[in-house]
């Protein structure tokens, strides 16, 4: 299975790699596939408390904070987590979950750290993963509000 990152750290074109805050202009009718996401969060506080902590060492931070409201990414918000009463059934059979582009094998590692010392669960300890292809290492949790999210780094042969 081939797996895109939505915003990666650093863009490549032409055999060039450009870190992400260089302003870079896609080849015509190229463009990132998702420009964010959003999920509901029944407790705020303890979202915040959760992502500020699992998202740190993937260098993903809060970049937008409103009531209601936290918008988290590198540059600019991707994830979006808004206060409702109603979040997504958790259900871990549905197949949904959000992946992390890491930086490192110790990134994935303190991020699964930092979420489960944050009040998520445990689901799925760092470590590579043969079957999703070589060198993808990768770890797994689930929030406060039963989301499924996991950080990975995929290794070079």
């Amino acid at each position: 299975m081939r797996r895109i990152a939505i915003f990666p750290k650093r863009l490549s074109t032409d055999g060039v790699t450009l870190p992400r805050a260089v302003p870079f202009q896609f080849p015509t009718g190229e463009q990132p596939m998702i420009d964010h996401i959003s999920i509901g969060a029944k407790d705020i506080a303890a979202s915040r408390h959760f992502y500020d902590a699992a998202l740190q060492p993937l260098g993903y931070r809060c970049l937008s904070d409103s009531p209601g409201s936290l918008g988290y990414g590198a540059d600019s918000p991707v994830l979006w987590v808004n206060a409702t009463d109603r979040p997504v059934p958790s259900d871990p059979r549905s197949g949904l979950h959000f992946c992390f582009t890491a930086r490192s094998r110790k990134s994935v590692d303190a991020f699964h750290a930092a979420g489960l010392g944050a009040g998520g669960r445990d689901n799925g300890r760092p470590g590579l993963r043969a079957d999703y292809g070589a060198g993808y290492y990768a770890a797994f949790l689930i929030d406060p509000d039963g989301y499924r999210i996991e950080a990975y780094f995929a290794e070079q042969a």
